[in-house]
C-alpha cells in the first residue's frame, strides 16, 4: 500500500472537466493596473456593455465544462449588492448584479459555476483585526454561495495576505455548510 495522497472523489469529478475559463473582470480593467489599492471610486465600475452571457457561450463552444468569475479582488469591491459592506457594485453606476447573470448565463451554457473571491481585501477597514475580517468574509462567502444556485468550484488565494493568518477553519466551513460538494482551490490549510 502507498502512502501517497489519493485524490477524493469531489477532486476526481473536478479533474474530469478537464478544462475551463477563468473570467477576471472588475474595477482594474477600468483602471488598467493589476491589483487596486481599494480606494478606487465604485464608479470605476461602469461596463457600457456587460454580457456575461458572450463569456459562457464563448467557454461553452470551447468545450469547457465550467466558468470562473471574479466577485472581489484584492481592491475589495464587491461585484454582487453584498450586504457586508457599501464598496460594492450596488454603489456604481452598473445596475447588474454581475454573478447573478453570470450564473444564470453558466446554467444556460451547460457549465458548472465558479466564484473567485480574494482573501486580501484592500479596502476593508477591519482587515487588520483577523478574527474580525474573517468573520466579515466568511459573510460573503455564505452570500455568494446561497444566492446564485449550485456552486461547482471555489477558488481563492493568498496573495497580499502576508502577516495575515486566515481562521481557515471558519472559511472552509462556511463553505461545507453552504456548497458541500464544491471543489476548493486555496492556498490556506
Amino acid at each position: 500500500m502507498s502512502d501517497r495522497p489519493v485524490p477524493s472523489p469531489r477532486q476526481l469529478a473536478y479533474q474530469a472537466l478537464e478544462v475551463g475559463m477563468f473570467c477576471h473582470f472588475g474595477p482594474n480593467t477600468f483602471a488598467d493596473q493589476e491589483w487596486g489599492e481599494g480606494d478606487d471610486d465604485p464608479a470605476i465600475f461602469d461596463p457600457s456593455d456587460l454580457d456575461p452571457d458572450q463569456w459562457a457561450k464563448t467557454a461553452a463552444d470551447a468545450r469547457m465544462k465550467y466558468l470562473v468569475v471574479t466577485t472581489k479582488h484584492h481592491d475589495g469591491l464587491c461585484l454582487w449588492p453584498t450586504d457586508t459592506t457599501d464598496y460594492s457594485i450596488a454603489s456604481s453606476p452598473c445596475d447588474d448584479d454581475m454573478i447573478e447573470l453570470t450564473a444564470q448565463a453558466c446554467r444556460d451554457h451547460g457549465l458548472k459555476l465558479g466564484l473567485y473571491c480574494s482573501p486580501w481585501d484592500r479596502h476593508e477597514p477591519c482587515y487588520d483585526d483577523a478574527p474580525a475580517y474573517d468573520r466579515h468574509y466568511a459573510a460573503q462567502w455564505s452570500e455568494l454561495l446561497t444566492r446564485y444556485g449550485e456552486v461547482g468550484y471555489v477558488w481563492l488565494d493568498g496573495a497580499g495576505s502576508a502577516g495575515h493568518v486566515y481562521d481557515w477553519e471558519l472559511i472552509i466551513g462556511t463553505f461545507r455548510e453552504h456548497a458541500p460538494e464544491a471543489c476548493i482551490y486555496s492556498m490556506g490549510e
